[in-house]
């Protein structure tokens, strides 16, 4: 409570000092009072104390200073001549206030000062180099051994905000611990990038303390134009006919939601797109949950070391609603634990090669291991629930399972596609929360 009230009294002593500065002198009827000093600058700066000068008072023995009057705080000092060195750190701004005395005198009124921030000396080289369609290498040569963040932002981003914001964005993240801080030397590839488009690479230099030293530093650079997927990914465009050996089985038990593998084969129309811009394909029709938003909800997958197909798990494929966005995850089971729960993460569900597509096998962080045993779209959010539920008369959903065979059909049309997030509806809400005890998840 008593930092509380100080602050306050600091509030109201700030705004005293701010009116007198704005006001006409107080009347003075024995003509004793001191001027007002005027023209107070920074005489020397550094991280940690700045030096002010200011005009000379005739008259003035001393001068009284308040620093940092609205906060808590704030301390006072005196100086015997126009100047005065006082300890404060210096990468935040300041208020100065000061004022002449002297024995037998009235005291002057306030003059106020807000000492800026200082963001430092770090510079560092910004060199932009093997930019493609979708990536690019940014080097950061720094000047220091200081700390530094590197982000990317496009263009038509980057002029809708102030560099303040972008600025301040950048410190929230660094200091939430979001983004990565380097040192020396560094470079950094950027990957998934639009084709055709302007981007700059923005550095920021930071302090031990992870404060900002620097101000936003820029370069520009803008993508290639898209020359075509590349002729792996031709391979494989087309219209298929998938067979799911198996069928995954929810429906809503006694307490919670439950799981089931029926040995069902499911057969399901697909088409085999390019990922405009992007070394990668779009695969669409392998989702049960189509009709439900209305369009055809692609699922991504990219190429192995042996030109395998392997869609992605992890990957969202509309806008989140309610803490929960619908997303492309991989149902396994883990034999370590004999029992099945989503493997979050990003890795390719299946393998894609010579008319099968095999379930991947991998290593959880227990060194036990899992296999994908379906691959469709969940609600993920702290927890992972379905839009099919959210209609009170659907009380099961299925979903294809285990390894498929796949035929072509014939090749794809020439034109591609922009993946594109889709916007749900309203009535698009997950399962009530209460209902999911019984799914669990792990982290790959």
């Amino acid at each position: 409570m008593k930092k509380v009230i100080f602050a306050i009294v600091g509030a109201l002593a700030l705004t005293s000092v701010v009116s007198s500065c704005n006001k006409e002198q107080k009347e003075d009827p024995k003509g004793d009072k001191l001027a007002t000093p005027k023209n107070i600058s920074v005489k020397d700066i550094t991280p940690e104390s700045v030096t002010l000068t200011w005009d000379a008072v005739s008259g003035a023995e001393r001068y009284a200073y308040i620093v940092d009057a609205a906060e808590a705080g704030e301390f006072k000092g005196e100086a015997t001549t126009n100047e005065a060195t006082i300890s404060v750190a210096t990468n935040v701004a300041h208020t100065f206030a000061v004022k002449a005395t002297a024995a037998g005198k009235t005291d002057s009124d306030f003059a106020q000062f807000t000492i800026p921030a200082q963001k430092g000396s770090f510079t560092a080289t910004i060199k932009v180099s093997d930019i493609t369609s979708s990536s690019a290498v940014v080097t950061v040569t720094p000047d220091s051994n200081d700390g530094y963040t590197c982000v990317y932002i496009d263009d038509e981003t980057y002029n809708q905000l102030s560099e303040e914001d972008i600025l301040s964005t950048i410190v929230s993240n660094v200091t939430a611990g979001q983004f990565q801080l380097y040192q020396g030397e560094q470079s950094i590839e950027i990957t998934g990038l639009a084709h055709s488009t302007k981007y700059y690479a923005l550095v920021v230099g930071f302090d031990s303390n992870n404060e900002a030293i620097s101000d936003l530093l820029k370069e520009g650079f803008t993508t290639e134009a898209w020359a075509g997927p590349s002729d792996e990914i031709k391979e494989w465009l087309g219209s298929y006919t998938f067979t799911f050996e198996k069928t995954l089985r929810w429906y809503i038990g006694e307490k919670y939601v439950e799981s089931e593998i029926l040995d069902t084969p499911v057969t399901k129309e697909v088409e085999i797109v390019a990922y405009e811009g992007q070394d990668a394909a779009l695969i669409y029709g392998i989702s049960n949950l189509d009709e439900l938003f209305g369009e055809s909800l692609p699922a991504i997958a990219v190429l192995g070391e042996n030109n395998e197909l392997l869609p992605l798990t992890g990957v969202q494929v509309a806008d989140a609603q309610e803490g929960y966005a619908p997303t492309w995850l991989a149902y396994c089971y883990c034999d370590g634990h004999n029992d099945y729960y989503f493997v979050t993460g990003e890795y390719g569900a299946y393998s894609m090669a010579n008319g099968e597509g095999t379930p991947y096998t991998g290593t959880l962080s227990d060194q036990s291991t899992f296999t994908v045993t379906s691959f469709a779209i969940y609600a993920y959010g702290d927890q992972i629930s379905f839009y099919d539920f959210s209609d009170e008369s659907v009380t099961e959903v299925f979903h294809p399972a285990g390894k498929f065979t796949y035929t072509k059909k014939n090749d794809a049309p020439a034109a591609y596609r922009t993946r594109e997030f889709f916007q749900m509806g309203e009535n698009f809400k997950p399962l009530n929360i209460k209902n999911l005890s019984g799914i669990k998840a792990i982290e790959k």
